[in-house]
């Protein structure tokens, strides 16, 4: 925060601070001044103040709006922090709540687990799976489906011993299969069923 005295001649002042403002753009103007009558013309100037001190011979008073100000500033500064601190929280809650699948040689696509409807087995092509996406995506990589629920996390289960489903994506059941989110019917042995269902009841 700068705090700056109004002298008589104003416009040294504007010329100084309009400057002060471009080169150190976090900069905070509190204006201290014995004329009543310039706040307004500071404001037409086009100068955006922080604040405004009117000089008094009682020096406490003024020390107790300097306080004033000095406190505004840093609660702006400690919820400035907190903002960054909460950005930086949730971009590591992303990276957490991602996987990396490969898709070529050195070639790899990281996808937001919350985003994966379910995983199958490709069953014309050994050895490979393919992860359903809630935007339609299908993504197929050589892998398999155990080695895929290690990867997934808590919010996926096995409804068959060749799907995954996202639990939290599960809203019924329909003919002895699951029901997505998006209406689409995967499998899922008769044993799990209730089980699954019973658990996203739960949930809510």
């Amino acid at each position: 925060m700068i705090c700056v005295k109004i002298f008589e001649n104003k416009y040294v002042a504007f010329y100084f601070i309009n400057n002060t403002v471009k080169s150190e753009g976090n900069s905070k103007i509190v204006f201290v001044s014995s004329y009543s009558d310039m706040a307004m013309e500071i404001i037409k100037s086009g100068v955006e103040p922080f604040g405004f001190i009117e000089k008094d011979i009682d020096q406490n008073k003024m020390t107790r709006e300097y306080g004033k100000y000095i406190q505004m500033m840093k609660k702006i500064i400690d919820n400035s922090t907190s903002r960054d601190e909460n950005q930086h929280i949730e971009q590591k809650d992303r990276r957490c709540n991602s996987i990396q699948l490969p898709i070529g040689i050195d070639e790899y696509i990281e996808i937001e687990t919350n985003q994966i409807l379910y995983v199958e087995s490709v069953k014309s092509v050994a050895h490979n799976i393919c992860y359903h996406t809630i935007d339609g995506s299908k993504i197929m990589v050589r892998d398999t489906i155990q080695n895929a629920l290690d990867k997934l996390g808590g919010d996926f289960e096995k409804s068959h011993r060749s799907v995954i489903v996202n639990k939290t994506q599960v809203i019924g059941a329909e003919d002895g299969l699951l029901k997505l989110s998006n209406g689409e019917l995967v499998s899922c042995a008769a044993i799990r069923l209730k089980d699954i269902l019973k658990k996203e009841l739960d949930r809510w």
